[in-house]
Formats: structure tokens, sequence, C-alpha cells
């Protein structure tokens, strides 16, 4: 186990800190968990127990600064437990790295941004820690500090498929065109099947058109783009691309899918790509239109989505 033996469990604990703003390192002292630097003076509420009771997650309680509290579940309970035990509080960055995924399963983003935060902070080398980060504050609308994490990442992990991805999506987001095509250069080196590869053949055809490069963009399409393509769940990456090459009709992405189990969250990706599609057309009113329309009509059903997420990033950009 590892930890510190007679530790008591405590409401307010010492614990590391990351660059974010509500941590502050007076001094420090070297952990002996897999060689990281852990600040010894640090306080931070530990976030709510499984006790407090909340209401379903919502984009109001995950696009703003104030936490939720947390529903109580038998994982988060198993989990808290072990905190509280008075071995494992903080220094197991394993258990916060647990934590996280349950709170991200439960659509608590922010929640599971600031467990990912102090998993980073006793292991601060440990890409896994940065990938999902990034990914959690992609599902809250903070494309920049998501853009950062998979940054960090990328150096950590430099064979992993996933983060390259979703870096490449970011600054496609962000408009940093060069680093969006390295990225997606790094993607394209790497083995894959279609399933992964429709999406990559989606940001590569946006950004390289945004880039004047049309051609090029559009040999992606002839080459890698089929109706009959097996895709898995990225059938909406599928149905954007078809509208690119000129084989679907652009207002049919708005569509909700037949059988879709999560129609909102398949039409709002495909609305963003259709924005896309009407901004590298020349129409810029179209584009502005419908970014707003995925803001106004994903805010409850989608708003943890990579489309809804962009949207209101470009909306404040604006």
């Amino acid at each position: 186990m590892i930890g510190q033996e007679g530790r008591s469990p405590l409401r307010e604990v010492r614990v590391p800190a990351v660059s974010y703003s509500r941590f502050q390192i007076s001094n420090g002292e070297k952990s002996k968990f897999c060689g990281s630097f852990f600040p010894a003076q640090l306080s931070c509420r530990v976030p709510p127990r499984h006790g407090d009771i909340m209401a379903k997650p919502t984009r109001d309680t995950q696009y703003v600064c104030p936490r939720a509290k947390v529903e109580a579940q038998d994982a988060l309970q198993a989990i808290e437990q072990k905190m509280e035990d008075g071995r494992l509080e903080p220094e197991n960055a394993k258990l916060w790295f647990e934590r996280a995924t349950v709170l991200g399963a439960a659509g608590n983003m922010r929640e599971a941004v600031d467990a990912l935060s102090r998993a980073i902070a006793v292991d601060p080398f440990c890409g896994i820690y940065y990938r999902w980060r990034g990914h959690r504050h992609l599902n809250c609308g903070d494309v920049a500090d998501a853009c950062a994490d998979f940054s960090v990442a990328s150096r950590l992990l430099p064979e992993s498929w996933d983060v390259w991805y979703h870096l490449g999506l970011c600054n496609t987001v962000l408009g940093r065109r060069q680093a969006a095509e390295y990225a997606h250069k790094k993607c394209w080196e790497m083995h894959m099947v279609d399933q992964k590869r429709i999406p990559l053949v989606n940001w590569s055809w946006i950004n390289l058109s945004l880039m004047g490069r049309r051609e090029e963009a559009d040999g992606l399409l002839r080459r890698y783009v089929a109706p009959d393509m097996e895709v898995g769940p990225n059938l909406s990456y599928l149905l954007m691309c078809l509208t690119y090459k000129g084989e679907r009709a652009p207002e049919r992405l708005l569509e909700p899918r037949e059988g879709d189990a999560e129609p909102m969250l398949g039409v709002m990706t495909q609305a963003f790509g259709l924005a896309n599609y009407y901004l590298i057309q020349g129409d810029r009113a179209k584009y502005d239109e419908t970014i707003d329309y995925i803001v106004e009509n994903g805010k409850d059903g989608a708003w943890n989505c990579f489309g809804y997420s962009a949207a209101c990033y470009i909306q404040r950009s604006r």
C-alpha cells in the first residue's frame, strides 16, 4: 500500500499543487512516490464526499467555477473509503485517477478535472493523467486548457494516437493551422482502422481547407471515404465527410439518425461539421447561424460533446 501510516483523514488536507489558480506552493520536499516533487505546504478543499447528494449534472454546474455536490454511488464510495483510511490520501495518484474516471463517467467533468489535477501534482510525469484532464477540459468547453494538456501528453506519450488526435482537434478549433497539421501528420503515420481514420479525415479536411489547400483536403475524401464503411460509433463523422464530398445534402446533418440512442449528441456533432462546411464554402452568415444553433440547442442534452464545446469557444471568441 502506498501512503503514510497513521495519517488521520481530514476535510482540509495538505496536497500538492498544479499551475491552476487555486493552489500556492510555499515550500516542498522530495516525494518517495514515482520520483515526483511533492510540495509540503499546500492546502485546498477536498472534493465533496459521497454523502453529499446532487441533482443530475447539467451545463450550469459544469461550465462555471462552483463545483457540484457529487451524487452518491458505490464506486465513488469505495474510492473514498480508501482515501479515508488514513494511509492513501493524498499521495496515491492512481487513486485520484480512479476517482476522476468515476466522476467523468457520471458527467461531473469539473470534479474530474480537480481529481486529475491532484493526480498530476503527485505524479507530474504520467502522461495518461494529462491526456484525460485534457479530455475533461474539452468536455466542458475549456479548449485552450485542453490543448495545453494534450501538448504535454504528446511529449510524455508520443506514440499515442488518441493524444495526437485530440491535440489536432483542439488546434483546429483554436485556429492554429500548422500545429493542427503537425498533430494530424503524427496520426497519419500510425496504423489505424476505419473507425479511427474517419474522424481524422474530418478534422484534416477542415484544417487543410481553411489553410487554402482544398484540393489536398478533397483528396483525403476521395481516398478514404465511402458510404458503406464500417466506422462503429463514428457514423456522424462519416455523414459529415460524405457531405463534404457532395454525396449528401448539407441540411441532412441536422436530422437525427434513425435508431440513435443519443440523437442530440449526434446532431450537435454533425452541426459543427456543417458550420465548418459553410465557412469553407465562404458563407460566413450560415456559419455563424449554425454555431449559434449548436450553442442554443445543445445546452441541455449535449453540453459535454466536442461539437458543443467548440461552438461555445467560437461564439465566445467573436
